[in-house]
């Protein structure tokens, strides 16, 4: 048991003072300051005495309650349960009676429950220090004693040692704070600058932010440079926008669509009330945003984005949240267009890098030593091979472009283009021009002759007529066949051919061409022969281009088949038909076949045997079978014959 001894009124402040400085020399947090100060005022008063702490939001009270034998309780009220904020408005002590206060009140506060008859209040509210982030604090004593009613001056002063304490403790949380602040602030941006990886820039922003602040979420939004609108960082959004689409707003649209458009941030305690908020992301998501900073990112006079913090956990948004934010704002922004930057110099390296290494033409950058710095695959297949002295020349155009800024010039890029397959196609050209002057020649003279003799009457019999007739006729339609294959080559090359997929019957082109090309086979004294299904599927492409292919290939059977046999087979297998043509006839040299469906290319073994051709056919059929996604392969043996087989896809029903 404690023995309640009552200092004289002279020497009561004298000994509070004293050992408060004692005490609390080394105290610097708010609440234990509250606890002591509780335990010294009961002491030297003789009353039971409670200081109470209000939190910043105006949710509860932190109290302590001690007795005159110095045994202390804490508790934490709610606002409307402890009836404190009735008492806040005594700015000096105030003895107030329990008789004159509404009953209402007294039945609504514990304070007054607590009480006997009398209490003397007296708090200190944040706006008499308007300096510091000072608490709401309320000094009250329960039925003080006579003395002490009597002594109004000495509870005064020791409310101001109180106060005197308390703002220590604030002021050096707020340095502390601030330090912390200054050295998260300090890292972020250190950290920031280190890095050009963009999600590593939004995880070492995250959790600094929310730890410093004390808020719920940060949201990240960028300004798409076209439209203007707004994309957020959807891994920043939290779980509850996982499964939806990525959150955009349209330019101007929301609290962030403002501040990207305005330049300027906005602090917001209540976001329902504000007409600039938009709730749609709410309604989405199910998140509640209840308030937020927001700030624009700036890169010089633009706005690339916006840097939200929402929902503070304790208390209101301050225009020193505000600051932090925005010394974290500048680093930010600088660090993701210095990130956006560098994703595009590297896409733009490795879309150079691409169609350095896949250029036909042999590339090479030389430096200004005369060194090779870089070289593509073409420029080592051009010069890889071995050199022979077998009498040969390479036709080379070269290129070459300097590279470099402000005149002066630290490289250079060379183009070596081989001009070998172009001298190929320029000889394969004036072959075909002298191969078609000499297919044109000889019906034309064959024309003009008999044309001449039926003129001039030299045929008198009518068989002798008809024949040169017939003569005129087919050399008429040998002239019509050359001069409809050049048209098609060049809607070949001018892509003009209608790609137009239509369902086909290969038995109906079957049923037209092939009775005029077996009647040629038989004539030229060949024994031919046809197995072609009755019944085959349809398929996709033309009926005129399906006709002008078997001709093309029938024709190149029996030209080059001096003798033997020619067989066309047709068949259904699977999702597709397959077309055989096989010939008994000189067949293709090896070396041949990979050029064989080149244009203008022509078998040296063809030439030799004067056989007549453009070497377009093939070529023709290839990009015909192309245009419907058909297959042509070829199998030969030189002196033995060949075999064309087509694969051509089904037309689904």
């Amino acid at each position: 048991m404690i023995d309640v001894v009552s200092p004289e009124p002279g020497q009561r402040l004298t000994l509070f003072r004293q050992d408060t400085l004692n005490d609390l020399r080394d105290v610097f947090d708010v609440h234990l300051v509250c606890s002591h100060f509780s335990r010294y005022v009961a002491r030297y008063t003789g009353s039971r005495a409670l200081v109470a702490l209000g939190d910043s939001d105006s949710i509860y009270y932190d109290l302590w309650i001690t007795d005159p034998s110095e045994v202390i309780n804490q508790y934490r009220w709610t606002k409307e349960e402890a009836g404190i904020d009735a008492l806040a408005g005594y700015e000096k002590p105030t003895l107030i009676d329990k008789l004159e206060v509404p009953a209402i009140e007294v039945i609504s506060s514990r304070i007054w429950q607590d009480a006997r008859r009398q209490l003397l209040a007296a708090s200190i509210s944040p706006e008499s220090r308007p300096h510091t982030s000072f608490p709401p604090i309320t000094l009250i004593l329960l039925d003080p004693a006579d003395d002490i009613i009597n002594d109004i001056e000495a509870v005064q002063a020791l409310l101001d040692q109180m106060c005197v304490f308390v703002e220590r403790a604030v002021l050096l949380g707020e340095v502390q704070r601030r330090s912390n602040e200054f050295a998260v602030i300090t890292e972020v941006s250190r950290a920031l600058s280190s890095t050009l990886n963009i999600q590593q820039i939004y995880e070492l922003l995250t959790g600094p932010i929310l730890d410093t602040l004390h808020v719920e979420t940060l949201s990240i939004g960028l300004v798409e440079p076209v439209t203007g609108d707004i994309v957020f960082v959807d891994k920043l959004l939290g779980p509850m926008f996982e499964k939806l689409p990525p959150v955009r707003l349209k330019r101007g649209q929301g609290v962030a669509g403002w501040v990207a458009e305005h330049q300027e941030p906005v602090i917001i305690n209540n976001a329902y009330s504000d007409q600039r908020f938009f709730s749609g992301v709410d309604k989405r998501s199910g998140f509640r945003t209840s308030s937020m900073i927001c700030i624009p990112l700036k890169v010089d006079d633009r706005a690339i984005g916006i840097l939200q913090a929402i929902n503070r956990k304790s208390g209101k948004f301050s225009d020193h949240d505000l600051e932090l934010m925005q010394g974290l704002g500048g680093p930010l922004a600088a660090a993701i267009e210095n990130a956006n930057l560098n994703a595009t110099v590297l896409s733009e390296k490795h879309r150079l890098k691409t169609l350095f290494a896949s250029m036909t033409e042999g590339l090479a950058t030389v430096n200004r030593d005369g060194i090779i710095i870089n070289a593509n695959d073409a420029l080592a297949t051009l010069f890889g091979s071995n050199v022979e002295a077998d009498g040969r020349s390479l036709p080379l155009l070269i290129n070459c472009a300097p590279i470099g800024e402000d005149g002066q010039t630290n490289e250079a890029i060379f183009v070596f283009s081989d001009l070998t397959e172009i001298r190929e196609v320029e000889r394969m050209r004036d072959d075909l021009f002298q191969g078609i002057t000499h297919e044109l020649h000889t019906p034309l003279a064959t024309i003009l002759m008999y044309s001449r003799l039926l003129r001039e009457g030299k045929t008198r019999h009518p068989e002798k007529a008809e024949r040169f007739l017939g003569v005129i006729e087919r050399e008429s339609d040998r002239l019509q066949r050359m001069i409809r294959q050049m048209l098609d080559l060049a809607k070949l090359d001018a892509q003009e051919l209608n790609r137009t997929p239509q369902p086909v019957s290969l038995n109906t082109v079957f049923e037209e061409i092939l009775p005029p090309l077996a009647d040629r086979a038989v004539q030229k004294g060949l024994l031919y022969r046809h197995r072609i299904e009755s019944d085959l599927p349809l398929v996709l492409g033309n009926l005129e281009v399906y006709g002008e292919i078997i001709s093309i290939l029938l024709d190149n059977a029996i030209k080059y088949t001096p003798s033997g046999s020619i067989i066309v087979n047709a068949r259904h297998e699977n999702d597709m038909v397959i077309i055989e043509i096989f010939d008994d006839g000189i067949g293709i040299p090896p070396e041949a076949i990979n050029y064989l469906f080149k244009p203008f290319y022509r078998a040296q073994t063809a030439v030799e045997r004067g056989i007549a051709g453009t070497g377009l056919g093939l070529y023709m059929v290839k990009e015909y079978l192309r245009v419907y996604n058909g297959q042509i392969a070829v199998q030969s043996t030189p002196g033995k014959g060949s075999a064309f087989i087509i694969k051509l896809p089904i037309a689904s029903e």
